[in-house]
């Protein structure tokens, strides 16, 4: 990972109660549909819109560095 990082794309979105888990903060598994949102928002608006028949980017690997937790609202 690329110590000094270029943003290239934001998006804000609310967190949902039901983004929550029983401990009292987002799932970890939530943050990748946060991603994956953020990503068909982000293809769509360099005009690389999802095809349904299968057509486009691959993601080959997906991680997250969790550094802090997120709970509602947030």
């Amino acid at each position: 990972i690329p110590e000094v990082k270029k943003l290239v794309f934001e998006m804000r979105f609310p967190v949902r109660w039901g983004d929550m888990d029983a401990m009292g903060h987002v799932n970890n598994t939530v943050y990748f549909r946060y991603l994956e949102t953020a990503r068909i928002e982000w293809m769509a608006s360099v005009g690389c819109n999802p095809d349904p028949r299968g057509q486009g980017p691959v993601i080959v690997n997906a991680f997250c560095n969790f550094y802090k937790q997120l709970e509602y609202p947030a």
